[in-house]
């Protein structure tokens, strides 16, 4: 018999073993592989290409995943209350006892008695049937706790959807500004060199000379701080991807500092060979405003952290709910069963089996306090949660009025630039006769640059505003 006991318990072990190995190697984490640009001199990138990229090798996205699983796993170590709990000890003991042997008045001598080894083996189990405020209970908890951290996760990957479609247009603006802002670096060395003729030939009194040196401090800190956004921008978006990459803005310096940008730049990591990278936006996707309440059911419908919001309350209830039912009866079942003995001939068995209900009479008033701070939880998140939802609204109203201020001003600059458009074209022509010096001629040329890309300015200025009305929003399907 004891022989059947080990064998039953040799079993058992393997099985549990065997188990335990499988759903560890099932539940690894998988390294996933890093996306990077292809490996060729130039690289086009769209905005929605760049979030994908974003997505795929920013590290705290790749955490949330992590996040929900170990939330996932959570919810399964609640229903596991409701499996059998197995158990099984072996003891083995022996004991030494001195004696005295010889008769009464005689010289007594003194030993030692030995008992065999006694062998108890006990195998029991329990199931619980039923308890009020029990696994299942945790288990609903547990889900919609798994529920919330999935919209959290959410939240968190559309802030950095509108950190990169932020970024991406601000570095596709410094892309279409490169020709404009060597134009005005040749046209500003050109007239600054005429003035200074000028000057020495005494051809300029004092306040003309005084005007242009003033204009051409103002056209160096343009065209240098043109070189700063670079730098800021460049480097942004590289940390927002994780891969490095070359704007192709080569040429631009600063002439006092005479500090140029190269196509090889060291990245943060300090590599070199950058891939260059064009930047491609559709300049013509323009949106349409509805009224500002449509924009803010949107909101109050699509915004992940107000969902998140939302299964907090849910959660805080659960856990009122489970403090309530706290000292209602357990119902449960128990079996056990074992020998003990010498040996497995002498062994004597026994089995044990029964219901058992259990329930508490007296906790020192734990339970009560801990309904109380579980229902003052859900008042607390309840008040969080419309706290939430106004400042969702305000968000929704500043950013709505933003967009139609910045929609006005993009109406007014590309007036502006369809005017300077028409001066160009007049300059041209009265060049091409004549009748103005190449330098008029470049001037003009310049300015009409300069309206263009203001023009594209409010144009990208425009559409940062709407994608982060679109973003307090929740990035809804349809808007």
């Amino acid at each position: 018999m004891e022989n059947n006991y080990c064998a039953r318990l040799f079993i058992a072990f393997s099985l549990l073993f065997v188990f335990t190995k499988k759903n560890v190697q099932a539940n690894a984490p998988i390294q996933e592989s890093k996306l990077v640009f292809e490996s060729r001199p130039h690289y086009t990138l769209t905005m929605q290409e760049a979030i994908d990229i974003a997505m795929r090798n920013k590290p705290n996205i790749q955490a949330l995943k992590y996040e929900i699983e170990a939330s996932r796993q959570v919810a399964k170590q609640k229903l596991s209350g409701y499996m059998p709990q197995v158990s099984v000890s072996a003891t083995i003991s022996g004991s030494r006892a001195p004696e005295v042997y010889g008769a009464p008045g005689t010289p007594s001598t003194t030993g030692n008695t030995y008992s065999f080894p006694q062998t108890q083996v006990d195998l029991s189990a329990t199931q619980l049937v039923y308890k009020f405020s029990g696994p299942i209970q945790e288990y609903k908890k547990a889900r919609k706790e798994t529920q919330r951290v999935m919209f959290s996760s959410e939240s968190e990957r559309n802030k950095v959807r509108n950190l990169v479609e932020e970024s991406f247009l601000n570095n596709w603006l410094l892309q279409q500004q490169i020709k404009a802002i060597k134009a005005l670096q040749e046209s500003s060395k050109k007239k600054f060199e005429m003035a200074q003729n000028q000057n020495k030939l005494n051809l300029l009194d004092r306040k003309d000379w005084l005007s242009s040196v003033t204009t051409k401090a103002t056209e160096t800190v343009t065209i240098l701080n043109y070189s700063e956004d670079v730098i800021i921008n460049q480097r942004k978006l590289e940390y927002l991807l994780g891969q490095p990459f070359d704007l192709g803005v080569d040429g631009v310096f600063d002439e006092n500092k005479n500090i140029e940008f190269e196509k090889k730049q060291k990245n943060t990591n300090g590599n070199e060979d950058k891939i260059e990278l064009t930047l491609l936006w559709d300049q013509k996707s323009e949106q349409e405003l509805q009224p500002l309440e449509y924009y803010q059911d949107l909101a109050i419908k699509n915004r992940p952290d107000l969902k998140a919001s939302n299964k907090t309350i849910d959660i805080n209830r659960d856990s009122s709910k489970i403090a309530r039912f706290a000292n209602l009866p357990t119902v449960g079942l128990y079996g056990s069963t074992g020998f003990n003995g010498l040996n497995a001939r002498g062994a004597k068995t026994y089995e044990q089996f029964g219901v058992t209900i259990s329930m508490p009479i007296f906790d020192g008033m734990l339970n009560h306090y801990q309904y109380n701070q579980a229902e003052a939880t859900v008042v607390k998140a309840m008040l969080d949660n419309q706290d939430l939802q106004n400042q969702i609204r305000n968000e929704i109203n500043e950013a709505f009025h933003s967009l139609q201020k910045a929609n006005s001003v993009l109406k007014s600059k590309n007036v502006e630039y369809l005017q300077a458009k028409n001066t160009f074209d007049l300059q041209a022509q009265r060049f091409e006769i004549g009748d103005i010096s190449k330098v008029d001629f470049e001037n003009a040329k310049t300015d009409w640059e300069n309206a263009k890309i203001t023009y594209i300015k409010s144009q990208v200025e425009a559409k940062i505003v709407e994608r982060k009305m679109f973003y307090a929003c929740g990035f809804p399907d349809k808007i």
